[in-house]
């Protein structure tokens, strides 16, 4: 910033052994130099409002200090600063647009980290990644253990209670079931009304490689037996 203003101040003071007549050729490179501090610097605006005093001050100053000329110092000097102004506003509103799109950019980005966090949840990570690249599919898997449990009794149950009291159930025991899914390593396909959908695995890998069907099977069913424990 101190390089742009000392710049201007040098060229301004090179006037002192030049006719009066050199005085606009003068005001065209100060011009010239506003120019570059407020579209070419990549300074912040605070900088270019400073910059830019500095170089009208010094302009002024210099004038007055070497030049007879009041009346064409007085002149040159208001259309500067009508000159050094707009450009001045010109870099305010494009810093001022600068920094709403960031902040956009940042509420995007912190909406689409949220979204794909949810998708986690929902999805298993090779779906996801499927569904990241849009290569999505359909997969076929073999030797696969699935546990549907129904709550025994539950239309019976439900008849004669208000539906809030039916959701609050229903969301306190399969926010325990979510839970244990996570702890045996299985995957939550879904829920349909009562009943709760589990999967064996929760990550196919590459081609399914990775896979272990007698593992799966034995975390589903020790899911099973914890799903039990915590209804009694």
């Amino acid at each position: 910033m101190m390089s742009y203003s000392a710049i201007s101040i040098i060229c301004m003071a090179s006037i002192m052994d030049l006719d009066n007549d050199f005085i606009y050729i003068v005001v065209l490179e100060v011009m010239y130099m506003n120019v570059v501090i407020n579209h070419i610097s990549n300074l912040f605006f605070f900088q270019i409002a400073l910059s830019c005093a500095i170089i009208l001050v010094s302009y002024v100053l210099i004038f007055l200090a070497f030049l007879d000329e009041t009346a064409t110092t007085l002149e040159t000097s208001f259309f500067l600063l009508i000159f050094i102004v707009i450009n001045t506003f010109i870099s305010f509103l494009r810093e001022r647009q600068d920094r709403n799109t960031y902040n956009l950019q940042l509420m995007a980005n912190h909406e689409i980290d949220k979204t794909e966090n949810l998708l986690s949840h929902l999805m298993p990570p090779h779906v996801l990644g499927a569904l990241k690249e849009g290569t999505l599919g359909t997969d076929s898997f073999k030797e696969v253990t699935i546990l549907y449990a129904d709550i025994c009794g539950f239309t019976n149950w439900s008849s004669d209670k208000l539906p809030i009291e039916v959701v609050s159930m229903l969301s306190e025991l399969f926010t325990t079931f979510d839970h244990l899914c996570v702890t045996h390593f299985v995957y939550k396909v879904h829920t349909i009304g009562d009943c709760y959908v589990v999967l064996g695995f929760t990550d196919a890998g590459e081609h399914g490689e990775k896979r272990d069907p007698v593992s799966e099977c034995i975390n589903v069913t020790e899911m099973a037996m914890n799903m039990i424990k915590s209804i009694q």
